[in-house]
């Protein structure tokens, strides 16, 4: 019963998926009529029209087109097939992104990229349907966004043919040929794996930022890595190996194809081995041609940041620098680092390397109350240009650092040392004796 119109309909729900649900429904009827429930249903025809409901902030779900694909589209003035428009998929396997190109004999056609995110999505008899968010710069409400999609695959194999709606409904999308905008995909063959990153990566191991909020996983062969966030969720970005640019007993630098998110291109990028569990990273910026990765213009080694990495379980090593140092300065460093905030300021300050044992590092703090220590595990130490750099962790919190020492004459240490990712938790910067 409809107060506002004051009659009856007789509506019939059918539930697609969790996430979506369709309706048809009878016009009205008047209470003076006194319908059946049954006589009244049998009023529905089969063309009435076809009302969808779309979960609003539900998870998404996988994509059923998986990898890269070229497309040609249409909509309804002639086939855009030149240049030829590319799909790639995103890192979280439920988004897509289409890249529309324009074709200069077509009408309709324009250049744009539409992210599509799919929420839902069954099968009607021979019939494959998608519901998902169509987002470019012009969508700002969700009748903007939600599509409905009929798919189905080519019969050779090689890719999908899809019908999208004009609006937000599936009302009147019956095949994948006729809709407000049709595609045909073909998808991409990517030969993976055209080199391999250095063999003395393990893929056994995950590898860690200092901070832990990046971990690194590598293929088996080693072709491949995949790098997720431990603060958000799920996978950040996915490299394979496209070639090898420069390569020395230290260092290697390689063209890497990658997908950030949603962006997909080539990427320069240098592997420099510090020991065989320490290794350091530097990128340059994504491009959409690989030969143009290593330029000076999207990469240059002298002002890449350094991202440092440690296999998940280093061994211990041991520390440099062996022996019992004074620290001086004007005020105690180590106060907030050791001692967490003493109040008292008469304090002496020393560190000790490889003293109590071959790996064991100690900063010492003793005042006239009473005597601090912050001790570490040394896990692997290397020298570039006269400065020394040491990862440790600290014993109490398995904690990792960057500690990093140089000669009083030359005080230069590389940009961002030891990574960008060490600051929390960082030393204060002090001199030995």
């Amino acid at each position: 019963y409809f107060r506002t119109e004051s009659c009856y309909r007789c509506v019939v729900i059918h539930e697609k998926h969790i996430n979506v649900l369709q309706y048809k429904e009878t016009y009205c009827s008047l209470p003076s009529e006194q319908p059946r429930l049954e006589d009244l249903c049998l009023q529905i025809s089969g063309d009435a029209l076809l009302y969808s409901m779309f979960r609003l902030e539900t998870p998404p779900v996988p994509c059923p087109f998986r990898g890269s694909f070229t497309f040609t589209y249409s909509r309804g003035h002639g086939e855009c097939d030149y240049p030829v428009s590319t799909a790639d998929p995103c890192t979280d396997e439920s988004r897509m992104l289409f890249k529309f190109k324009a074709c200069a004999s077509v009408i309709t056609s324009e250049s744009r990229e539409e992210r599509l995110t799919c929420l839902a999505s069954w099968k009607e008899g021979s019939t494959r349907y998608l519901v998902g968010k169509m987002e470019h710069k012009g969508t700002k409400t969700d009748d903007d966004k939600f599509r409905c999609f009929v798919y189905d695959r080519m019969q050779d194999n090689t890719g999908f043919r899809i019908a999208q709606s004009g609006d937000a409904t599936c009302d009147g999308l019956f095949s994948a040929i006729e809709g407000s905008r049709t595609m045909k995909l073909t998808r991409i063959r990517h030969p993976h794996g055209k080199c391999h990153f250095p063999n003395w990566i393990s893929a056994a191991d995950r590898w860690r930022t200092l901070d832990t909020s990046w971990t690194y996983v590598f293929s088996d062969p080693i072709t491949s890595f995949h790098v997720y966030n431990s603060t958000s969720e799920g996978l950040q970005t996915r490299a394979v190996c496209n070639s090898v640019d420069q390569a020395t007993d230290d260092a290697t630098r390689f063209v890497v194809q990658t997908t950030s998110l949603c962006k997909t291109g080539f990427v320069c990028m240098k592997v420099h081995r510090r020991t065989q569990q320490i290794m350091e990273i530097q990128q340059g910026l994504m491009t959409s041609r690989s030969s143009d990765a290593c330029t000076s213009v999207y990469f240059d080694s002298r002002t890449s940041l350094f991202t440092t990495l440690t296999s998940s379980a280093p061994s211990t090593g041991e520390c440099p620098l062996v022996g019992r140092y004074m620290i001086h300065s004007p005020q105690p460093q180590m106060d907030r680092f050791v001692s967490d905030g003493l109040e008292d300021n008469v304090c002496s300050e020393h560190l000790e390397s490889g003293c109590r044992a071959i790996d064991r590092l100690e900063f010492l703090s003793e005042c006239s109350s009473e005597r601090r220590a912050k001790s570490f595990q040394c896990h692997g130490s290397w020298k570039e240009n006269g400065t020394y750099y040491l990862i440790a962790s600290a014993l109490r919190t398995r904690r990792r650092y960057c500690i990093v020492s140089c000669s009083c004459s030359s005080r230069e240490t590389k940009q961002s040392v030891c990574g960008s990712e060490y600051e929390e938790g960082s030393l204060d910067q002090i001199e030995l004796s």
